[in-house]
């Protein structure tokens, strides 16, 4: 009942006669520490856990994952037998063995959103991608479907590559729209200025409106190419808006 609790506070005014906030009670000082970043916090709640609260560690890829996935777990013909799978996913374990010829490779368990798959990772291709197959890494793996069971697949990796590397390495260019009746001087020069700050690997495209409502025509760039950021980006689409600005995979 309410009458037979009592508070530490009550107990320690009985014993001391004294009012609890001078009975003596010091509480250490919590260190001041940065917060987690999200990924760290993801980290530790799969850690305690065993899944995920604040979110999933490949939600701020949900860019990348739109644009170039083409695994879609609730249409099984994007991994039906013989069909090349491109998507993102999490390394969530590996295991090495030499094969026949005394060279390393790889079997790897993928999880993405969904579900999981298994992965092989020959030889010729470890060599190639070894460095970015670690358990805990984020990734986007392209391959074969071999086997198909229920709700699942396995593959044999062709391709894997860390998921911040995906913009630069399968863009094939990015292409921006130019109204010239809606464009001055000044942003013209802003834009250059912009993308000069971003020297990279990925062409340039640009799609130049003369009449203000109709098609345009295409010119490429022959002396600039960027390097795609989420800074780049944002600044582009603040600079010529949201919809002037398309990743051309």
């Amino acid at each position: 009942s309410n009458k037979a609790q009592i508070s530490l506070f009550e107990l320690l005014q009985q014993q001391t006669g004294e009012k609890a906030a001078d009975a003596g009670i010091q509480y250490p000082e919590l260190p001041n520490v940065p917060e987690w970043s999200l990924q760290e916090k993801l980290r530790r709640e799969w850690n305690l856990l065993g899944f995920y609260v604040s979110g999933h560690p490949l939600d701020r890829y949900r860019e990348e994952i739109e644009l170039y996935s083409t695994l879609d777990w609730e249409d099984p013909s994007t991994f039906a037998e013989g069909e090349i799978v491109r998507t993102a996913a999490m390394i969530v374990k590996t295991r090495t063995i030499l094969d026949r010829r005394g060279e390393l490779m790889a079997f790897v368990t993928f999880e993405d959103r969904f579900n999981t798959f298994e992965g092989t990772v020959f030889s010729s291709v470890y060599q190639k991608f070894g460095p970015f197959i670690s358990e805990g890494s984020q990734v986007f793996v392209i391959g074969k479907v071999s086997d198909v069971s229920e709700n699942t697949f396995k593959m044999l990796c062709h391709e894997i590559i860390p998921l911040d590397q995906v913009k630069n390495r399968m863009t094939r260019a990015i292409k921006l729209k130019i109204d010239t009746q809606q464009v001055s001087e000044t942003s013209i020069e802003a834009l250059y200025r912009l993308l000069k700050k971003f020297p990279g690997p990925v062409p340039l495209v640009f799609e130049v409106i003369i009449n203000g409502n109709g098609g345009g025509f295409l010119l490429r760039s022959r002396t600039m190419q960027v390097r795609i950021t989420q800074e780049l980006l944002q600044q582009l689409r603040e600079l010529l808006g949201e919809d002037r600005i398309k990743l051309i995979h």
